[in-house]
């Protein structure tokens, strides 16, 4: 059985979180004996630039770990997400990676997954207990300290230091994330 683990990340290097997801959270042979390649279902939110970038980093990491990748949009709906679980459950998967929509709601579909053998792997939201075997984040505070730090400099050299700035927040999706971004920021 895996180590459950929390590893912080970077939008930057999203391809490598995304092997470690795929191949695993340890230092172990992630395909079962008998197995000859992997079946991951990776379920992302929405069609963003954000998680896009996701998908690719997933599916580039897949090519290299000789796994099948079965992609889905939950298009930020729970009844969605659940219903994705439900499918990929039932077509024996061997690990279920996504970005959960809520720690409470999504984590009875998730404990039904892990209870089936399936491992589950959360990034950039994760859920209430211990169901996922790895979580993979970023630190949000210091994403939104990170780009405000680049915008300040940006604004230095290129208007002298004035300038009037707008912040686009996701308040209604993941309020404590934009909250740590924005106050990062």
């Amino acid at each position: 059985m895996w180590n459950r683990e929390r590893i912080h990340w970077g939008i930057a290097a999203l391809a490598f979180p995304i092997l470690i997801l795929i191949v695993g959270c340890e230092k172990q042979d992630p395909v079962p004996a008998g197995k000859d390649r992997p079946k991951i279902a990776g379920i992302f939110l929405h069609e963003d630039q954000f998680f896009r970038l996701v998908q690719f980093g997933m599916k580039e990491a897949a090519r290299q770990a000789g796994a099948e990748l079965l992609l889905a949009s939950s298009d930020g709906k729970l009844d969605k997400e659940l219903q994705l679980v439900n499918t990929y459950i039932a077509r024996q998967v061997d690990a279920i990676v996504l970005s959960p929509l809520s720690a409470t709601a999504s984590a009875t579909a998730l404990a039904r997954a892990q209870n089936a053998g399936i491992r589950v792997v959360t990034y950039n939201t994760t859920v209430d207990g211990e169901v996922p075997v790895c979580f993979i984040e970023r630190d949000q505070s210091g994403l939104g300290s990170q780009t405000g730090r680049i915008a300040r400099n940006y604004i230095e050299e290129r208007f002298g230091g004035r300038a009037q700035i707008a912040i686009l927040a996701f308040k209604s999706l993941l309020p404590e994330q934009s909250d740590a971004r924005t106050n990062g920021f």
